[in-house]
């Protein structure tokens, strides 16, 4: 309910992260294009930019997997097709278990869906090709072990976590959530994950190409989510309003 109690009339300006959500919030609230504005999440770049460890171009990550929303059923979707065409692929799975978060537990939607994915892990064949690991602030660190970062969730404002991928050098794989083009290269936004794993497995077969692309989405990574520049950005809209 909270937007709607906005007094427009005090407010100089909303901000979004997202171009979706800018457009979203316009329309619920009646906001005017003038006190609408833009200025995406930020990533400190430099601090996610360490040498990666032997064996990552192999390695798939799903940052954050808690919601059944996140898509943990693509994300072993991909990383089954590559584990049975190469016994060195591995999906490494970071973040709070849903068992550990009890509103989503005690629901029994989420409850099943989570059943038979942990189920479908045990069952498999590659079952342990499928690392957990816990929450903490240490991404930039597991990032350098990660080739490929996945986006599978049934929608997003953003997602940070593949900025952060982006910045470290691993490549994204993002399913094409409402919005992920108007963030993201059309490249690397993906329908099926059998695109995904397709993607990998030719990247992988051209490591000289695979390496100009990492160079490519660290680029693109500072062009646009540098901490430096978003501040920049944030503190000329401030100065802005204080002369008006």
């Amino acid at each position: 309910p909270y937007p709607h109690q906005l007094e427009l009339s005090n407010v100089d300006a909303v901000v979004s992260s997202s171009r979706i959500f800018q457009s979203k919030i316009e329309q619920l609230i009646g906001l005017p294009k003038k006190q609408s504005k833009f200025i995406s999440i930020s990533v400190p770049c430099s601090n996610f930019q360490k040498p990666k460890m032997p064996g990552f171009e192999y390695h798939l990550g799903l940052l954050g997997f808690n919601r059944r929303l996140k898509g943990l059923h693509r994300a072993l979707d991909v990383w089954e097709k590559l584990a049975a065409a190469d016994a060195r692929y591995k999906l490494f799975i970071k973040g709070s278990s849903p068992k550990e978060t009890g509103w989503v537990w005690r629901d029994p939607t989420e409850n099943q869906y989570f059943t038979e994915q942990f189920t479908r892990i045990e069952q498999s064949p590659f079952r342990d090709r499928v690392i957990f690991e816990p929450f903490g602030d240490d991404v930039a660190t597991w990032l350098s072990k990660i080739g490929y970062v996945l986006s599978v969730s049934d929608f997003e404002s953003f997602h940070s976590a593949v900025a952060e991928g982006m910045a470290s050098g691993s490549l994204p794989l993002i399913r094409n959530w409402e919005g992920a083009e108007l963030i993201y290269p059309q490249e690397w936004i993906f329908h099926q994950p059998e695109e995904m794993a397709e993607a990998v497995l030719s990247y992988n077969a051209n490591p000289i190409s695979s390496s100009q692309k990492r160079r490519e989405v660290q680029q693109y990574c500072k062009e646009r989510f540098d901490t430096e520049r978003i501040f920049r950005q944030f503190a000329g809209l401030i100065f802005e309003y204080k002369r008006g």
